[in-house]
């Protein structure tokens, strides 16, 4: 048999015919929920229509591969948001974009269902400007029951907490303890 690709899914619906297309799912602390709310309700203003919120907890295998999400966490406290990061597709732990700084990017179809759209920061004040940054794309693109977005790829970063202070070079006996 002859091996077939798949198509690409360069666009990423999250409101399609005044129907949601996309679950907002995020890490389970308070800035991420906010920051999950922020966008919750701009998409719902853009569009008229109010996508789920989920916790990384709450759903499930099945529906994240089923569906289009924006995922609100980081590497560390959102496991969708590590396994994309394991695998390679997005770059977002406690060092990648500082204090205040954020990342909003597009992942197409990492695993053969839906697409993905990061929106967060490496800390919770980078989150919700991630949050608020996005809702301005949002009213930007969105018309009454209708958003989708082609690629997106933006990062802000902030020299703040951008990165773990350096540890020195070990001696012999500090490798061996």
């Amino acid at each position: 048999t002859q091996a077939q690709l798949r198509p690409l899914a360069l666009d990423t619906a999250l409101v399609r015919d005044g129907k949601p297309q996309a679950v907002i799912c995020h890490a389970d602390l308070p800035a991420w929920r906010a920051a999950a709310t922020r966008i919750q309700a701009a998409v719902k203003q853009a569009t008229g229509v109010s996508l789920p919120l989920k916790t990384d907890q709450e759903l499930s295998p099945e529906e994240a591969n089923q569906t289009n999400l924006i995922l609100v966490g980081t590497l560390d406290n959102h496991r969708l948001v590590a396994r994309l990061y394991h695998n390679i597709f997005v770059c977002l732990d406690v060092g990648y974009t500082g204090e205040k700084g954020y990342v909003i990017r597009s992942v197409h179809a990492p695993f053969g269902g839906g697409n993905v759209l990061l929106v967060g920061g490496s800390y919770g004040p980078g989150t919700e400007a991630a949050a608020e940054a996005f809702a301005g794309l949002v009213k930007q693109q969105g018309r009454p029951g209708e958003l989708v977005f082609q690629r997106l790829q933006i990062l802000k970063p902030d020299t703040r907490k951008r990165q773990e202070e350096r540890i020195g070079l070990l001696d012999d006996k500090a490798r061996d303890e």
